[in-house]
């Protein structure tokens, strides 16, 4: 038996990395293993050499698939029986060179011809699982900030301001930009800033100042997520139109996620909370499932979360909003 000797051992292991890499190893750049926030919850995907699997809250959906080139193939399964028509079908993801987000589609059953819907998601940064999304005190007023990926805009007010932000989490720091009311624009009304946010995600210690570019501060910028973050406030029953239909709608809250029950058909929602809105799905019998037995909403509460104006429509594709959903908290 011929030995390969070190110099050929050298050469078939330079060989291998150019063409692709060893067996067994993968970049953390090029990985899509992951958690992506989704149009279906957060979808968990695990990937060994080119096979895929993935979980998400929605049913106790799975998934499982091959990866090939920027494309994930393969069919995904919910509950009660994880088989077609109804639970099953075939999906694919298309991912940008990033892997930092994927655009797709679904369907009902194995081979059709026709898409069921889209189903898009943009990954979890590590550092950003805890969001910063929520109600803040802050000493420069009641500020409201929204967080996606590591982006974060945000507006304040009190009596003397109203003003917005944008920027950027690095870890357990903010830094961005802010403007305000009347021209938005610097010297005096437009600068930066910086938070240093706990690790509770729960308070932040911060600098302003005005104008850009400077190597002093003008002052502290300091705050307190409110009590729940502004969301538990959120839960309780609520006298809903549903359209034209009067409705009970009971609403539960754990950490940003909602869930929720109706009278009418036996419906309920899920969704998501960020700032003052809720998004997500409402469902009911029979089938509670599209085209007509679910579809998705959206909630835009008041202040002080005592009632809300929202839009559905049916189905979960991007679409015309169908009729009004609106509700006040239950005496």
């Amino acid at each position: 038996m011929n030995k390969a000797g070190p110099v050929k051992s050298l050469a078939f292991l330079i060989l291998a990395m150019v063409l692709g890499g060893l067996p067994g190893l993968a970049s953390g750049e090029d990985t899509i293993a992951g958690t992506y926030d989704t149009n279906f919850g957060n979808l968990t995907l695990k990937i060994d050499g080119n096979k895929v699997t993935g979980t998400y809250p929605h049913d106790a959906g799975k998934i499982e698939g091959v990866f090939q080139g920027n494309k994930v193939v393969g069919k995904w399964s919910e509950a009660p029986t994880y088989k077609p028509p109804h639970d099953a079908g075939d999906f694919e993801y298309y991912f940008p060179q990033d892997k930092k987000s994927f655009a797709g589609k679904w369907r009902y059953g194995f081979g059709g011809k026709e898409w069921g819907g889209d189903w898009h998601g943009t990954r979890v940064l590590a550092d950003a699982i805890e969001r910063i999304t929520g109600d803040w005190d802050s000493s420069l007023g009641k500020m409201t900030l929204k967080q996606t990926g590591n982006k974060i805009v945000g507006n304040y007010s009190d009596k003397n301001n109203s003003g917005r932000i944008d920027g950027i989490v690095q870890g357990n720091i903010i830094k961005g930009g802010w403007s305000q009311a009347p021209s938005y624009k610097p010297p005096k009304e437009a600068g930066e800033f910086m938070f240093v946010v706990s690790e509770d995600r729960k308070s932040f210690a911060g600098k302003y100042r005005s104008g850009f570019g400077g190597s002093s501060w003008t002052g502290s910028w300091t705050g307190t997520k409110s009590i729940g973050g502004g969301y538990e406030m959120v839960d309780g029953v609520y006298d809903t139109f549903y359209g034209k239909v009067p409705i009970k709608l009971t609403i539960k809250q754990s950490g940003n996620k909602v869930t929720g029950n109706y009278d009418h058909h036996n419906g309920r929602i899920e969704g998501s909370v960020e700032g003052r809105e809720i998004r997500g799905r409402w469902l009911e019998a029979p089938t509670y499932k599209p085209p007509k037995d679910a579809g998705e909403f959206r909630f835009t509460f008041s202040e002080d979360r005592k009632s809300f104006t929202g839009k559905w429509h049916y189905g979960f594709e991007e679409g015309k909003w169908r009729d009004d959903w609106n509700g006040k908290k239950a005496q």
